[in-house]
């Protein structure tokens, strides 16, 4: 149902709205060398998780940033907000936190 919606760091904030079976795409700049990891809470049991985040580096630098990919699908009927934080799972703060709430119909 739709097409793919694709969001990222630049969409922080905004309200998605989704069919269901609707697909969601959402990119964000990681760089695991330095300890970092995203974190998704929050879009169970609106949104399912499919499958594990996907990272593919900028370049082919020992160290190189690049992109870390979350695929959800939109499972079932109902408002979630889905949150990502960016922190070293040792650390209680993270670096960097997203928030998006999502409506499903």
């Amino acid at each position: 149902a739709g097409q793919v919606l694709r969001i990222g760091e630049a969409d922080n904030g905004l309200t998605l709205q989704m069919q269901r079976g609707q697909h969601l795409q959402l990119v964000v700049p990681a760089n695991p060398s330095t300890g970092y990891v995203w974190q998704a809470t929050g879009f169970a049991p609106v949104l399912a998780q499919q499958g594990e985040a996907l990272w593919v580096a900028n370049g082919s630098m020992p160290g190189s940033g690049g992109v870390e990919t979350w695929s959800f699908v939109a499972d079932k009927t109902g408002v979630t907000q889905l949150r990502l934080r960016y922190l070293r799972p040792w650390e209680a703060m993270p670096l960097r936190e997203l928030s998006y709430r999502v409506e499903v119909y």
